[in-house]
């Protein structure tokens, strides 16, 4: 991810949003617990509950 400057991924699974994978769920879900790359899926560390919004609306609407 560091590599292409890219933060977040979308997750996708049989063409629905499953989640959202976070530079910072790696950091905290792989480092702090010890885990390695090839062990673990995606869905392991992922952030599952994503909120949606429209673009026209504020951030806090």
């Amino acid at each position: 991810m560091a590599e292409h400057d890219v933060g977040a991924s979308l997750v996708m699974e049989d063409g629905h949003l499953a989640g959202m994978f976070f530079e910072h769920d790696y950091v905290r879900k792989f480092i702090h617990n010890g885990r390695t790359s090839l062990a673990t899926t995606v869905r392991e560390i992922m952030s599952d509950i994503v909120a949606r919004n429209k673009a026209s609306k504020t951030a806090w609407s």
